[in-house]
């Protein structure tokens, strides 16, 4: 099996999620855009329901909370999208034997940090 086989993408109403769609369609690989409607990455039973049913081979992590004010107004739910999802995508990915590529910005970590 090929690793685009069955690729999904998170956040699939994202620009990010757009543009790996497109460049996917370009190689003659399709994957499956979705919405939060789709799969909510902050409820388990979402991401439980995702993996079971369609295990994924490839899934592009495009799910965000990135509008840096309400981070820090909501930082919970910064955190649940921000943090506990992708932790949760990467158990259920070691799981299923899914590849994650998880997307991230330079705005909220450059790498320079000496400190986390």
């Amino acid at each position: 099996m090929h690793i685009y086989d069955r690729a999904m993408i998170t956040g699939g109403n994202g620009m990010l999620a757009h543009a790996l769609a497109e460049a996917l369609g370009r190689r003659d690989s399709k994957a499956i855009s979705l919405d939060r409607a789709a799969c909510d990455v902050t409820r388990d039973e979402d991401l439980r329901k995702l993996f079971h049913e369609q295990r994924p081979t490839l899934l592009l992590n495009c799910a965000a909370h990135t509008k840096v004010d309400l981070c820090e107004d909501e930082p919970a739910k910064a955190n649940a999208i921000n943090g506990t999802a992708v932790g949760a995508m990467a158990a259920l990915a070691k799981e299923y034997g899914t590849a994650l590529v998880h997307f991230s910005t330079d705005f909220v970590f450059d790498g320079r940090a000496t400190r986390p």
